[in-house]
């Protein structure tokens, strides 16, 4: 089968027809979750829900969808990917060469929002918990940024922090090119699954500075799908809605909970959502008890902006 920049893809097709599709351009190795490096090229479609090992509720249908779609937005425009780091910067420190930024265009002027996937740092899942939140806000007229960051493994004591600089990176990158994407800063927020929720709470916490990077504006508000910080003390932090399964395995349900309340008893305004017997990694919800609650997450962020 020979595939063209317009070809969508079946679930016979290949890991390697993803990678090699010519419509991605430098995204393309970044589409799927391939940073465990553990995959057959020669893996179809169909199977590919193996490489999300920490994710549930994941439907190979729903997924081959959303990558066709992003096959069609690269081809119109509407989705683009850029690098974050220069050349200069990757030779410093080679693991930057296996980031970059997936742009979902909204509407001129608009707000914008950097959703981070999960995948405990041993993986970027993208495909479950980042492009469909991004298509979903894009559908209502938002800009979303989708960050590949470096994942060192979930052993690895400099994982959060390097996936971390790597977001921060990425918001500067997006800061300095917001005139010619046309975008708000004003009002931006900040999405994080699992591990991805452990960047937002760095990166707002601390600061981007914190990480060696300018001073820029806070986001608007964290919100933060089944995922958490130990120990979390927040210093000058913004909103946060929260939203977890009450069987979640991975991320307990009393650290979130003490994270909610660390929060609020600051004086900042929380929501804490949690649905039963459901566990971790349930991306968009749909079709499970968490079913409703990314629309209620756009709420909160929507009533926090001024």
């Amino acid at each position: 089968m020979t595939i063209t920049k317009t070809t969508h893809l079946t679930l016979n097709n290949t890991v390697k027809d993803v990678v090699d599709h010519p419509a991605f351009g430098k995204g393309s190795r970044f589409v799927l979750a391939l940073d465990r490096g553990r995959h057959n090229e020669d893996m179809e479609l169909q199977f590919m829900d193996s490489l999300y090992i920490y994710h549930r509720n994941l439907n190979v249908e729903t997924m081959l969808e959303n990558i066709n779609t992003m096959i069609d937005g690269f081809n119109e425009g509407t989705i683009q990917f850029f690098d974050i780091y220069t050349e200069r910067m990757k030779r410093e420190q080679i693991e930057r060469d296996k980031t970059g930024l997936f742009f979902f265009k909204g509407k001129s002027g608009a707000p914008f929002a950097m959703v981070n996937p999960g995948g405990a740092t041993v993986y970027v899942g993208s495909l479950h918990e980042g492009f469909p939140y991004a298509l979903e806000l894009q559908k209502k007229g938002y800009n979303v940024f989708v960050p590949q960051y470096r994942c060192l493994g979930m052993g690895n004591p400099a994982s959060p922090t390097k996936a971390s600089e790597d977001a921060c990176c990425a918001l500067t990158w997006i800061f300095d090119h917001a005139d010619e994407l046309e975008i708000d800063t004003k009002n931006y927020s900040m999405w994080g699954s699992s591990a991805g929720g452990v960047i937002c709470q760095l990166t707002s916490a601390r600061g981007i500075a914190g990480f060696g990077f300018p001073v820029l504006p806070k986001q608007c508000v964290n919100i933060i799908a089944y995922g958490a910080i130990e120990a979390y003390s927040p210093v000058n932090d913004v909103p946060h809605y929260f939203c977890i399964g009450d069987i979640d395995t991975i991320v307990p349900l009393y650290v979130v909970e003490k994270n909610e309340r660390n929060i609020r008893e600051t004086g900042l305004d929380t929501q804490l959502e949690v649905f039963h017997n459901i566990g971790h990694g349930f991306g968009l919800g749909i079709g499970t008890p968490a079913e409703g609650w990314f629309d209620r997450a756009v709420d909160f962020w929507e009533t926090h902006m001024k």
